[in-house]
């Protein structure tokens, strides 16, 4: 709606906030020697943003916390 494709969207969300928090170093990118939190979606963000409510499942601190279908 503010005219970002979904790529930029994921990005502000992801990576530019952990910049804004100055923790870019330990968050916002899948990285070896960083922290994750992961969102396993079943259909790609990248071709409908709307896809992100499309959970299978969510990985916390190396656990599974929520599994959706």
């Amino acid at each position: 709606k503010c005219g970002m494709t979904e790529h930029q969207a994921i990005i502000a969300a992801t990576l530019t906030s952990a910049e804004v928090c100055l923790a870019e170093d330990k968050y916002g990118t899948v990285q070896p020697g960083k922290k994750a939190d992961l969102l396993i979606l079943n259909s790609n963000p990248l071709e409908d943003i709307s896809n992100l409510r499309d959970l299978h499942m969510v990985i916390k601190k190396g656990k599974v916390v929520v599994k959706g279908s």
